[in-house]
């Protein structure tokens, strides 16, 4: 071999040595039923939230312009005029002070003050009245009134009484506004998810399998969320606007416990997850 191509050989070596190999592109995992996100779950959350409220608070101030609603209205004057009565009464030993007065029709602001408030008829003078709140009561009137309203038997009865009716109406309200939204709703789409979850671009799985809720599993789940976190709660947390803030916080709260599914309460019942619909992928197709 001439010297020449002995030169020719060593540069083609020395080229293909210093040649630059080709770069890998790095290969990003894909990440399966990924669990939705801290912010989806709140925005569809706060969807949801409004959306039942709204519906629960017209539908029960719906019910309140039906005749079905008479009942209530009846205890609720009983016990107003129960109310009325110690509060026109002097009740501190020693003192005339009395935590109301009455206001009759002669009175310029009588128009004023009677809106939403019993009228009541004094026949030795032929005169309306309503009962009205005195100015700067004192402690001691204050505490004796609701001292004598508390030990009145016949009040504490008409009371619970009229507790329990309107929680039954809160409740009918509230079955009918969650059914549509939290049972009816996520029963039609393939997603089985709600209104906010749609919203969020989330889904709702089975946790062990991945594959869209089944029926079961939203009735179950729906169940438990009515009975236990709405009915139950509601019971001792009387105002709808307390509850539609404290039960969800605490829900939410839950879901920072489970790290790896983010599940709550319903979640771990029904055996299902919020999931970011566009990471969805049963098992099987794994």
């Amino acid at each position: 071999m001439s010297s020449k191509d002995e030169i020719l050989n060593e540069d083609k070596n020395r080229d293909y040595q210093m040649s630059p190999l080709p770069k890998e592109e790095p290969t990003q995992e894909v990440v399966y039923n990924k669990k939705a996100s801290i912010m989806n779950r709140i925005a569809g959350g706060l969807i949801d939230l409004g959306l039942l409220f709204m519906s629960i608070f017209g539908l029960s101030r719906l019910f309140l312009a039906t005749p079905m609603t008479a009942p209530l209205r009846t205890y609720e004057n009983k016990i107003n005029t129960i109310i009325d009565d110690y509060k026109l009464t002097p009740l501190v030993e020693g003192s005339v002070e009395t935590y109301s007065y009455k206001m009759y029709e002669t009175d310029e602001q009588y128009s004023k003050n009677a809106k939403g408030k019993i009228i009541y008829y004094e026949e030795d003078i032929n005169l309306h009245y309503v009962v009205v709140d005195n100015t700067n009561i004192s402690k001691e009137v204050s505490n004796a009134t609701s001292k004598a309203l508390n030990a009145d038997k016949n009040y504490k009865n008409l009371k619970f009484d009229y507790d329990l009716i309107s929680y039954g109406y809160m409740m009918i309200a509230g079955f009918i506004a969650e059914s549509v939204f939290l049972l009816v709703v996520p029963l039609v789409n393939k997603r089985r998810a709600t209104i906010g979850k749609l919203a969020a671009n989330t889904a709702l799985v089975d946790s062990k399998y991945y594959v869209p809720a089944r029926w079961y599993q939203v009735v179950g789940r729906f169940a438990w969320q009515f009975l236990i976190e709405s009915a139950l709660v509601y019971l001792f947390i009387s105002s709808m606007i307390l509850h539609l803030l404290i039960v969800p916080a605490v829900l939410f709260i839950i879901t920072l416990f489970d790290r790896k599914k983010g599940r709550t309460l319903h979640d771990f019942i029904s055996r299902t997850m919020v999931i970011e619909y566009k990471s969805m992928k049963s098992l099987g197709e794994q």
